[in-house]
């Protein structure tokens, strides 16, 4: 096994906040609606990266009612930092024969990386490569929240 490229894999439980955050961005995407999925926790799926750099995962499936999925981008131990609408991948090989990753990822492609132990990487609904091509959109940034003074008055 050795050289074998590795998926990244870091984990981020999302707050009941950055959950709802999902659903709006869900929600304003063309055509998708409210999601039925959110995935409370995030594996990044890219290939191993440096630390500083941003972490990826598929946040909410959009079940084909949109061009693209709802992604994050994280760094480590912190809440996504951006929700984006993208696509998957367009390249096409493996067993699953289709990239399970953001579109414009770096590193190699799913079927090119070991998962770390415990981990799967599918595909939920498919075919994602019959979509039509979706240009990456920020749906909803991070915005600090302002804290709740007594009485509940911002």
């Amino acid at each position: 096994m050795t050289g074998r490229r590795i998926m990244c894999g870091a984990t981020l439980h999302l707050t009941t906040h950055t959950k709802e955050d999902v659903r709006t961005a869900a929600t304003l995407s063309r055509g998708a609606g409210v999601p039925e999925l959110i995935y409370p926790t995030l594996r990044c799926t890219v290939e191993t990266h440096p630390e500083d750099s941003a972490h990826w995962a598929l946040a909410s499936d959009l079940r084909l009612r949109s061009p693209g999925d709802i992604w994050a981008t994280w760094t480590d131990h912190h809440q996504p930092h951006a929700l984006i609408e993208a696509g998957y991948c367009t390249a096409t090989g493996g067993a699953d024969g289709v990239c399970l990753i953001i579109d414009g990822h770096h590193g190699g492609h799913s079927w090119e990386l070991a998962t770390p132990a415990g981990t799967t990487l599918r595909a939920l609904t498919g075919p994602y490569h019959q979509r039509p091509a979706v240009t990456p959109t920020l749906v909803r940034a991070r915005v600090p929240r302002q804290p709740t003074a007594p009485g509940g008055q911002r």
